[in-house]
């Protein structure tokens, strides 16, 4: 399918009339426009070795990195504070961050640069101050969301999000200041990702991150205009991997991990992602081009035949392992790791409707929950094979060359002593396409 059928083509849900039918779990947010247009000339690219080169020098042919998202709160900051600092107990080479790295308190109306500057001092630079490797991240729908309230564009939240993020070069971050004193509370500088999604290259990995905006559900484009640069950014991307793949085929040498970040989960168990994770409900857009996540990404695999081995995302405050298996049986785990310091965690099985009470657990595996009119392509299906959703944390993911592995771990931070427990954990044998969970000793 072509990326502008892809865009065109209708959904079955014209969308919510008014904000009073819209389902209880469901976000009201409309597309919110990145306030300034990709970077001409690029492919939105950034070298791992350009950032830290004596960190890259190390990796080899082993690549060990954290993941988590949803780690900002505003009213609950020691939860965010205590996955960190676990998470600064280990070595790894860098956190990639999935999204929601500051979340507003609902009674503040204002987005001004100053309310900005205060979560970004305490839920990030403040929080992860003992966390001392590079952190990369993608936007969340709460990181993104367009200004209010009157404000300019200027002052939104995707556009401090770029300015701590996609800053032109490394500098101080004016965020990590006080606003109180003015002194600096973090050593960490401003990164200098090239634009929202953009693709992260290491010697052994390439990591290719999504920006899914903020409509419920998530979207890559604006549905109202029937734009496809990002999904056309998309297939670029994986058509240029899946080039470099066949070469190493060809010349017999370990296959580089691909790897795919986005905020908004494309499988998930959760009872209520029937809504959730449906675009069609929205009361301030053209939903008529909007699709699922998985739809979108589905086709990018099948359009340019490069499949990624690992997709991570967020969002659901809580941890969820899933294996979507592909028609011709290839696997690929889908990691929802959004339980890294928001609160609470999120039960999984409690339906949509304000005030409903969590169903009964189901013993794994089971198969997922399909948002909205979605419906697996043939032969394709997903399953849930471990869930957490009592205990904050993080995941370490392994890329190993050698042994053509990807492997990851969820921690646990069960209690007070900020100890990394391990709860589950899985491997993807490069070459074989197949997963495999790993027993794990813990508490």
């Amino acid at each position: 399918m072509s990326n502008e059928t892809a865009a065109k083509e209708p959904a079955e849900n014209p969308g919510v009339a008014n904000e009073a039918d819209l389902p209880h779990c469901v976000e009201d947010n409309g597309f919110a426009k990145i306030p300034v247009d990709p970077p001409k000339k690029s492919s939105l690219v950034l070298d791992f070795a350009d950032v830290d080169p004596d960190e890259e020098k190390k990796i080899d042919h082993t690549l060990v990195f954290h993941t988590l998202g949803c780690s900002g709160d505003a009213a609950h900051l020691q939860c965010g504070h205590m996955v960190a600092e676990s998470m600064a107990k280990q070595e790894a080479s860098f956190l990639y961050h999935l999204g929601d790295v500051v979340y507003k308190p609902d009674a503040t109306k204002s987005d001004l640069p100053a309310d900005q500057h205060n979560l970004y001092f305490h839920q990030f630079y403040t929080q992860f101050a003992s966390y001392k490797e590079n952190i990369f991240a993608i936007a969340g729908n709460h990181d993104g969301k367009a200004a209010k309230h009157g404000e300019t564009d200027a002052q939104s939240r995707i556009g401090h999000f770029l300015a701590n993020f996609c800053a032109p070069k490394r500098g101080v971050p004016d965020d990590a200041k006080d606003p109180e004193g003015g002194k600096l509370v973090s050593s960490r500088l401003t990164m200098n990702q090239p634009y929202p999604y953009w693709r992260l290259k290491t010697p052994v990995a390439n990591v290719v991150g999504l920006y899914a905006n903020v409509v419920n559900g998530g979207q890559f484009d604006n549905p109202k205009k029937g734009s496809t640069r990002q999904y056309q950014w998309l297939t670029d991307t994986l058509t240029h991997l899946h080039e470099k793949r066949q070469e190493q085929k060809k010349k017999c040498e370990p296959l580089h991990a691909i790897i795919l970040a986005v905020h908004y989960p494309p499988y998930s168990g959760a009872t209520n992602f029937t809504q959730r994770g449906d675009p069609t409900l929205s009361v301030h857009d053209n939903t008529a081009a909007c699709r699922p996540i998985a739809t979108w990404l589905e086709e990018a695999f099948a359009e340019t035949k490069c499949y990624p081995d690992l997709i991570l995302s967020a969002h659901a405050h809580l941890y969820q392992r899933i294996t979507f298996t592909c028609a011709d049986g290839r696997e690929i785990p889908c990691i929802i790791a959004g339980s890294g310091g928001h609160s609470p965690v999120e039960a999984l099985f409690k339906p949509c409707a304000e005030g409903s009470k969590p169903g009964p657990a189901k013993p794994t595996p089971f198969p997922v929950v399909l948002p909205g009119k979605y419906q697996f392509p043939k032969g394709c299906s997903a399953q849930v094979e471990a869930y957490d959703e009592t205990h904050f944390g993080f995941m370490e993911v392994t890329v190993d060359l050698h042994h053509q592995q990807v492997r990851g771990t969820f921690f646990a931070v069960l209690n007070d002593d900020k100890q990394p427990h391990a709860k589950d954990a899985f491997a993807l044998d490069i070459s074989t396409h197949k997963v495999t969970t790993v027993k794990v000793e813990g508490p």
